[in-house]
């Protein structure tokens, strides 16, 4: 079973929710002021994201791209620093996003991924999660593969794709359940065991949030909506 999700900066989700007013999930960062975290709806389930690797205990997706972190020391300090916490990696799901054509990815210029299982024992699938960008403009049918791990997400459209400040990514894992805190909130809203996969959303100069409408087999954003 699969989700669909969005993320945006700040400005992304005024627009994103003209359209999907109520997300299930949304993640949101310290760039974002008090005033704009209290416009989110109280139902939603809101899931912060590191854009530089030191805030580990709070947050559940960390962003590996230019301006963001950007070396494998700090993304390794950051996966360790997760997993320490109550209940590993089986509760936590540390995820790194990155971009299949980026800097970071296996095998380009600053290559994280190698260095993460050679020089600090981290493997994907085992100790951390991947989240991957390949804005194709369409729906894959299948996720991507690394060092033989499907990754969690696959974010293929983006803002420009979409004609607005905000991306569209599929959640090909329904077990991919990071941190305790969408379970706690999950629980408050009788969502728990009704088959709904909490997400995260991601930061960048802004912050990417992740929007999920509807629960059960088939998600709705107010219109047609891939997923399944």
């Amino acid at each position: 079973m699969t989700r669909v999700m969005y993320d945006a900066a700040y400005t992304g989700w005024q627009t994103l929710q003209l359209t999907v007013p109520n997300p299930v999930m949304l993640g949101y960062g310290t760039t974002w002021t008090g005033p704009q975290i209290a416009t989110i709806p109280s139902t939603t389930i809101k899931i912060p994201i590191d854009t530089d690797g030191s805030h580990a205990s709070t947050t559940v997706v960390a962003d590996v791209e230019g301006g963001m972190i950007t070396t494998a020391s700090v993304a390794a300090s950051w996966i360790n620093a997760r997993n320490a916490l109550p209940g590993g990696y089986a509760v936590n799901r540390p995820t790194l996003y990155m971009a299949v054509s980026g800097s970071y990815y296996k095998g380009a210029g600053s290559d994280v991924i190698t260095p993460l299982a050679s020089t600090y024992g981290l493997v994907v699938g085992t100790d951390y999660d991947l989240w991957l960008a390949d804005a194709t403009g369409t729906l894959p049918g299948s996720p991507i593969v690394t060092n033989g791990v499907a990754c969690v997400a696959t974010q293929y459209r983006n803002y420009t794709q979409n004609g607005a400040s905000y991306d569209t990514n599929v959640v090909w894992d329904s077990t991919w359940n990071p941190g305790n805190i969408g379970s706690v909130k999950m629980k408050k809203m009788g969502l728990a065991g009704t088959g709904v996969t909490r997400w995260a959303g991601t930061g960048s100069a802004g912050l990417h949030k992740m929007g999920l409408s509807g629960t059960g087999t088939t998600i709705s954003r107010g219109g047609s909506f891939d997923g399944s």
